[in-house]
């Protein structure tokens, strides 16, 4: 989510008459990705509004969808939680499986089912396959006689796709992350990893092609960039 569809989903929230105030997050100071984050609502008194929770999130729901390149998912979380944990919906469903092709299948297949029943809205998983996995096979060896480390390429690779915050910037009425990554078309272009440069003991530039190759993971071929390593 961008900070211009942010913008837009605020002002959304803020022009129902229903709402008495709002706030939110987006992303690593909660232990969430940047692209994701959450708003915290406190709706007017009752005798001040004539509709209820699930009515003014069935008003709010068609115009936040509306935003292009933002999902938003509307819940009235009850006042005391019994089992289960933080999610983003009312009601959770659990898969477990000792096999990981199998739980992936069987998890976008139980979804796809969950969202044609008329009944339900809002549903999603917190099973986050929809980047590929690529797998990073390092020769140590010759990483090693290019002065290399094992760790030199793991923080390669976090710097370059894992959105770091390595620092942030203070204003008078705002604070903003300065966040740390590749432009987005390296992103998505494998062949871009090979103009990642690791600087070596002896101060040469060694790039990460040269001690590593990647691999696409098959399970999760054809969808956006992502990443995992594998030693």
């Amino acid at each position: 989510m961008s900070k211009s569809d942010y913008l837009k989903l605020a002002d959304i929230i803020a022009a129902d008459p229903n709402i008495e105030i709002f706030g939110s997050f987006i992303g690593v100071g909660n232990n969430q990705p940047v692209n994701s984050g959450r708003f915290f609502i406190r709706l007017k008194p009752r005798l001040e509004r004539q509709l209820t929770p699930e009515q003014i999130s069935e008003e709010l729901r068609p115009k936040l969808a509306a935003v292009p390149g933002a999902r938003v998912i509307l819940t009235n979380p009850p006042m005391v939680r019994i089992g289960g944990q933080m999610s983003r919906a009312l009601y959770q469903f659990s898969l477990q499986s000792s096999d990981l092709k199998t739980l992936y299948a069987s998890a976008a297949d139980f979804e796809r089912r969950m969202r044609a029943l008329p009944g339900l809205s809002d549903v999603s998983s917190d099973l986050q396959i929809a980047s590929p996995i690529l797998g990073v096979d390092i020769d140590r060896n010759r990483a090693s006689s290019l002065g290399i480390t094992e760790e030199q390429i793991e923080n390669a690779l976090n710097d370059a796709y894992g959105q770091p915050q390595v620092s942030t910037i203070y204003t008078q009425a705002d604070s903003y992350w300065v966040i740390l990554e590749v432009k987005p078309e390296y992103q998505r272009d494998l062949n871009g990893l090979g103009l990642l440069y690791l600087r070596s003991t002896n101060g040469s530039l060694v790039p990460l092609n040269a001690v590593a190759s990647l691999k696409p993971d098959p399970m999760t071929s054809g969808h956006k960039p992502g990443g995992r390593r594998r030693g």
